[in-house]
């Protein structure tokens, strides 16, 4: 015949609360134990199978586990947060990279611009001297 045994843990040791024949109810038991004025540190549920078997829990809730699933909780908000920036960041440096590279290709640009005004200017200004050498040897 099996037997589901409601224990608390008071002072760091499991003490019988109460015995139940259905498991539904021994459950039930013990979150109700879990919602009295003063809880213990924790409850839990044992199935006992009354053939020489070792028992087995099959229901714990302790009166941090809400304490605990909230940090849980609040760590992954966290890690989602930190994957958030993370993409942010490296978005932020892709743009940053493509806003230099745009930059320097107008600079090289401008200056390709002047190297090519330069020689224009050269080839007028050499082109000018010639004219001048040749009108000043016909001329002269």
């Amino acid at each position: 015949m099996m037997v589901f045994e409601v224990q608390r843990n008071v002072g760091g040791q499991w003490r019988s609360y109460a015995l139940f024949d259905e498991k539904t109810l021994a459950v039930d038991a013990a979150k109700d134990v879990m919602k009295q004025k003063r809880p213990p540190a924790a409850v839990r549920v044992v199935q006992d199978s009354g053939d020489g078997s070792p028992p087995r829990t099959i229901f714990r809730q302790a009166s941090v586990d809400g304490h605990n699933e909230q940090a849980h909780r609040q760590r992954l908000e966290l890690e989602r947060e930190v994957e958030a920036m993370r993409v942010q960041r490296k978005q932020e440096r892709l743009r940053a990279r493509a806003l230099a590279g745009a930059a320097r290709a107008r600079a090289e640009a401008r200056r390709q611009w002047v190297f090519l005004l330069l020689r224009v200017l050269l080839v007028l200004s050499g082109a000018l001297g010639a004219l001048g050498f040749v009108r000043y040897e016909l001329i002269g």
